[in-house]
């Protein structure tokens, strides 16, 4: 009978701890301390899909530093995520020019010749790319033509997206970088995470898999 009792009790025991680990863990991360709520929700171009945005730029140290854990996340990152980038300037225009720079690569689809030489020019080399000659003296040392650099930085499509971060990235209401955002709806910025890339990005699962058991 006693063994009966124990053995109870053993069980007992063991579930609580369960469900203790289990709160734990689902209340490990707390909206307005890990993360924030965007109010109202911005817009994502695919609503079938969770969107996951770095708001990031070139010259942000921190940005730099969040690269490598970000390259492995980008690795395994879930089917059902969109991800992007979106390069602020706030108001530098040094910053500006680097936005330029990115979606310059990215309509001439270079940005993996030149995306990491950028963040090591500045970071690295002490290279800041001050003016645009040094940034397509950049992209020609890494296999891109002047001619290709010049017609895409000054091009259309490149200032189409310039128009359209300065009418929404406002809306993301966030003032650091890097800064990212989950659907449209939460906003984590390195300071919600005591400035740990790699919680910052544990957030972001997390999220994601919010996100993602509401459309199940």
């Amino acid at each position: 009978m006693m063994i009966g009792y124990t053995k109870i009790k053993t069980t007992l025991l063991i579930l609580c701890f369960s469900i203790i680990s289990l709160n734990a863990y689902s209340e490990s991360f707390v909206e307005g301390v890990h993360y924030k709520k965007i109010t109202p929700s911005v817009g994502t171009s695919d609503s079938s899909k969770i969107e996951v945005l770095e708001l990031f730029s070139y010259g942000c140290p921190h940005c730099n530093s969040f690269e490598a854990p970000m390259h492995q996340w980008l690795k395994n990152k879930p089917a059902n995520v969109n991800f992007g980038r979106r390069p602020v300037s706030f108001g530098r225009q040094i910053w500006a020019n680097y936005a330029q720079a990115y979606y310059t690569a990215e309509i001439l689809d270079v940005l993996d010749k030149v995306h990491g030489p950028i963040f090591n020019a500045i970071h690295k080399e002490k290279n800041q790319l001050a003016d645009v000659a040094s940034i397509r003296e950049l992209f020609i040392k890494n296999g891109v033509s002047g001619d290709d650099f010049e017609s895409g930085f000054y091009s259309f499509a490149v200032d189409a997206r310039l128009r359209r971060d300065q009418r929404t990235l406002g809306k993301y209401q966030g003032n650091s970088v890097p800064t990212m955002i989950v659907n449209g709806k939460y906003r984590i910025d390195s300071s919600m995470t005591g400035h740990s890339n790699d919680k910052m990005l544990e957030v972001v699962n997390y999220l994601i898999k919010k996100e993602s058991s509401k459309t199940k």
